[in-house]
This record gives C-alpha cells, structure tokens and sequence, in this order.
C-alpha cells in the first residue's frame, strides 16, 4: 500500500547543522510515549538542489517514517509524517504537535494576503502547510498566483499547485500553460497539471 504523508511547516527550528540532533531528541521523547523507535537513517541522496532532508524510520513498522526538510530555496522547514497507517500517522503528528512550533494553514493564508504575493515562498509554505487538503481561499490565492505578471510568484504557484494536487486547479494551470512565454515556467506549469489531473492532463 503507498505511503500517505502529513507535513508540518516549522515556526523556528535551530541552524541547520543542529537541526537533526534537535529532531533526535523530540522523536525519543515521542518514541516513549507511542512506544516507538525511531533511528536515524542520514540525508536522503540525491536530494533537491538547495535542500536537505534527514530521514529516520521506526524499527518495527517499516512504512513508518520521518522526514526532516532543510529548503533553503524556498526558505522553509517542515517535517514529513509518512505511512500507509493512517491512525498511527495522525498519533505521531499530534505528538509532534504537542512539542513542536509549526505554522498553521490560516497564519499563512494571512501572510500571503497581507503581501499579494509579494514573496513567492509563501505559496509553497501555505501548500505544505495545507497537507492537500485545499480550502476554497486557498485555491483562489494559488489561482491568483498563476495569473501574476512576475514570473517568480507563478512558478512558486504553480510549485504549491504540484504539492497540493488539488483536481479544482487543472483548469487554471491549463490556462495559466498556454499563456506562458516562459521555458521554464512551461515546463513546471505542464509538470503541475500532470500532477493534478484533470481534463487533458496528458497533452
């Protein structure tokens, strides 16, 4: 069975060369109260330009794992709770909630609000943070991304698109593709649509 996954958006996390030690000692606590055990398996090879992501996999259930991402492209951190065990993953993402700061999805709704848009990341964040469990306000800021003369702000939409995979957006990735001029805009743009499915996806 395919693995499903939780992600959750940090609201401060140490520099990067603590932060898996720091992750170490919250999943241990964490490990006792589940009684789990979580071991730490290093950084994921080849990882995405400009991220890091620390991994660590329970001893006993194998579809259980943790995943740790440093992005410094978009400028985020945020953990991955992943398992095909959906009561089990909901138990240990609580528990992380319980310890951990993470921003919720309407803080970051606020922010993109307040700028427009004017920082590209949000979107990623708000997407990450939305755990493909899109609202109608959100779906309209990622809309209104796609359609922003800077090209910056549409690829980051079309990026938050792609995470979400939310069917509602194939439309306005389909539209957002053919006005395109961009090569590189494009070829995320017709990337995002694929992941979402929708009409004509496979053109």
């Amino acid at each position: 069975m395919a693995s499903s996954s939780n992600s959750l958006v940090l609201k401060s996390s140490p520099r990067n060369e603590a932060i898996q030690q720091w992750l170490n000692e919250i999943l241990q606590v964490v490990d006792q109260k589940l009684g789990l055990g979580f071991l730490y398996d290093g950084v994921v090879e080849p990882s995405a330009p400009g991220t890091v992501v620390h991994t660590w996999s329970e001893v006993d259930e194998p579809e259980l794992e943790i995943q740790l991402a440093c992005d410094d492209v978009r400028h985020v951190r945020y953990v991955s709770v992943l398992s095909s065990d959906e009561p089990l993953r909901r138990r240990v993402v609580e528990e992380l909630r319980q310890r951990v700061a993470f921003r919720t999805a309407a803080e970051l709704r606020e922010d993109l609000r307040r700028t427009g848009g004017s920082d590209p990341d949000q979107y990623v964040h708000l997407a990450l943070a939305l755990d493909q469990e899109a609202d109608p306000e959100s779906l309209a800021l990622i809309r209104q991304g796609l359609r922003s003369p800077q090209l910056e702000t549409r690829l980051a939409a079309g990026e938050a698109a792609a995470i979400l995979r939310a069917p509602e957006l194939a439309a306005d990735l389909g539209a957002a593709l053919e006005q395109e001029t961009n090569e590189e805009a494009r070829r995320a743009l017709a990337m995002a649509r694929w992941l979402v499915g929708g009409p004509d996806s496979a053109a």
